[in-house]
C-alpha cells in the first residue's frame, strides 16, 4: 500500500498564505475608508500647444500705430501695481484703457498685435526678479521655480487674463467685470489654461499673497468663492470633469482653511482674537461642512467611491466635534 509524501515546508507555507490573506482581509478594507481631507481639486487638462501656437500667430501679426504708446502705459501700470500703491494703480489702469483703447481701433488686429507684444516682454522678463510683472507672477506662484502647474500656456493665459481686464471699462472705484465675462474675451484654449491653473493653484496663488502676510478668513472664503465662479464653464469645456466632487471638494478645503486661520491667530504671540470675528468663521466653516457633506453623500447614493468615503468621513467628523 503506497502513501503519498506530504513536503514537511507544505503546512508553514500554507499558514503563512493564510495568516497574509487574513491581514489583507482585516485591514486593506480599513485603509481605503480612512478619513482624509481633499487637498486639490482635479486638474483639468488643457491643450498648451494650441495656446503657444496662438501666441505665435499673434506675434507674427503686423504692429499698429501707437502700439509703443499702449505699452508704456502698461508697464506703467504693471510698475505700480507691483509697488502696492492702489492709488497710482487705479490711474495708470486708466491711461491704459484710455491708450490702448484708441491704439486697438486701428485694424481688427491691432489689439491681439500689441497684447502679444507685451505678453512676449513679460515672458522674457521672467529671468529679471525685479521686474514688476514677474514679482507679480511670483506672488501668483507663477514665476520660474513654481509648482507643476506653472506651465508657459498658464502663464500665457494669466497674462491674457490681466491684459483684458485691465483694458475692459472700469468704475471710478476700480470695479471691473465679472471674471467670466472676462474670459469670454479670450480663445477656448487660452479659457481652459486659465481655468486649469485656477483650479490647481493653492489659495495663496490665487490671491497673490506674500509670504510675510498669513491668510485670513477673508482670503479664505474669497479662494472658494473664485474657483465656485469657474465650476459651471468647466462643464462646457470637459463633459467628463468631476464638478459636484469639485464643489464638494472646494467646501470641504474652505472649513479646513477657515479652521486654519484660526489655529494660526491663536498660534501669534498675542493670542487674541476677536470674539465676533471667532463666531462667523465658526459658523461659515460649519456651513461649507455642511454642504460637503451633503454634496459627498448626493455622489455616494449614485455610486460607491472608496476615495469620496474617505471624504465623507473627514466632514462628518468634524461637523461632529463642532457638535
Amino acid at each position: 500500500m503506497s502513501r503519498t509524501a506530504t513536503p514537511r515546508n507544505d503546512v508553514p507555507l500554507a499558514l503563512a498564505a493564510a495568516l497574509v490573506a487574513l491581514l489583507l482581509a482585516l485591514f486593506v478594507p480599513l485603509a481605503h475608508r480612512v478619513a482624509a481631507w481633499p487637498e486639490s481639486l482635479t486638474h483639468l487638462r488643457t491643450d498648451d500647444d494650441a495656446v503657444l501656437a496662438e501666441h505665435r500667430r499673434a506675434l507674427a501679426l503686423p504692429r499698429p500705430p501707437a502700439w509703443r504708446e499702449a505699452l508704456r502705459a502698461w508697464d506703467q501700470w504693471s510698475s505700480a501695481a507691483a509697488s502696492g500703491d492702489s492709488a497710482r494703480s487705479l490711474d495708470a489702469r486708466h491711461r491704459f484703457a484710455e491708450l490702448f483703447a484708441e491704439a486697438s481701433a486701428t485694424s481688427p488686429t491691432a489689439g491681439t498685435a500689441i497684447r502679444a507684444l507685451a505678453a512676449q516682454r513679460f515672458l522674457d522678463g521672467l529671468t529679471d526678479p525685479r521686474a514688476p510683472l514677474t514679482r507679480i507672477a511670483a506672488r501668483h506662484g507663477l514665476a520660474p521655480g513654481g509648482p507643476w502647474y506653472a506651465t508657459p500656456a498658464a502663464r500665457l493665459a494669466w497674462f491674457s487674463l490681466r491684459w483684458v481686464r485691465n483694458a475692459a471699462p472700469t468704475h471710478d472705484d476700480g470695479a471691473v467685470e465679472p471674471i467670466v465675462d472676462s474670459l469670454a474675451r479670450l480663445s477656448p484654449a487660452s479659457q481652459r489654461a486659465f481655468v486649469s491653473w485656477a483650479l490647481d493653484a493653492r489659495c495663496t496663488g490665487l490671491i497673490g499673497a506674500t509670504a510675510t502676510r498669513p491668510l485670513t478668513p477673508d482670503d479664505v472664503r474669497a479662494c472658494a468663492a473664485f474657483r465656485k465662479d469657474l465650476l459651471p464653464l468647466v462643464r462646457t469645456m470637459d463633459p467628463s470633469y468631476p464638478v459636484d466632487e469639485a464643489f464638494a471638494d472646494t467646501d470641504a478645503m474652505l472649513a479646513a482653511g477657515l479652521r486654519a486661520t484660526l489655529t494660526d491667530a491663536l498660534s501669534r504671540p498675542d493670542g487674541a482674537v476677536d470674539e465676533a470675528l471667532r463666531a462667523r468663521v465658526a459658523g461659515d466653516t460649519q456651513a461649507a461642512l455642511v454642504r460637503a457633506r451633503d454634496g459627498y453623500a448626493a455622489m455616494l447614493e449614485r455610486r460607491r467611491d472608496r476615495r469620496i468615503e474617505r471624504r465623507f468621513m473627514a466632514v462628518v467628523q468634524a461637523l461632529s466635534e463642532g457638535d
